[in-house]
């Protein structure tokens, strides 16, 4: 799994504090979920998430990490929207620029991916306010 990848899978399982709804959320099977962070953990030498069968929560390394990954992901995301944001207007810009801008703006807002995870600025509930 690649390393964008693997941080966004990291992100959802922080913010949902749950593998199954995290695998919901992801559109992954929850073993595969499972799998991506045991992955992520062994290549980082680090253990990110305190495990319990009733409790999932972030260690102190996986808070640091979930708010670097958190702003990477958002970082990604923006640079990707640019491109996209840059053709589309160059494509309309002869027949309605006004719409192409409004649609990159709305695109912004409308979570569609492991691209759209929030920064942890914009969350009220952020998984790094949780205690371990």
């Amino acid at each position: 799994m690649d390393t964008l990848t693997g941080m966004a899978v990291f992100a959802r399982v922080a913010e949902a504090q749950s593998f199954t709804a995290a695998a919901a959320r992801l559109g992954m099977s929850k073993s595969a979920v499972s799998k991506a962070i045991a992955g992520l953990e062994d290549r980082l030498g680090a253990r990110l998430l305190n495990r319990t069968t009733r409790r999932l929560s972030l260690t102190e390394v996986g808070r640091a990490f979930y708010e670097r990954s958190a702003r990477i992901l958002a970082e990604a995301e923006e640079a990707e929207l640019a491109v996209t944001c840059r053709r589309r207007r160059a494509a309309r810009s002869r027949s309605t620029p006004r719409s192409a801008s409004a649609s990159c703006i709305s695109a912004r807002r409308s979570p569609t991916s492991w691209r759209a995870i929030p920064s942890s600025r914009s969350r009220s509930s952020s998984p790094t306010a949780s205690s371990t």
